[in-house]
């Protein structure tokens, strides 16, 4: 099995979700890095 991008936009998308719920800051670096 494949991971379509689908999946792994999800995937990351979790993973951010997860980060915002523990670290704020970490979560709005993540956000600056990937739509700037």
């Amino acid at each position: 099995m494949g991971i379509s991008p689908g999946n792994y936009i999800i995937r990351v998308h979790h993973l951010h979700l997860w980060l915002a719920s523990h670290s704020p800051f970490v979560s709005y670096v993540v956000y600056v890095i990937f739509c700037g």
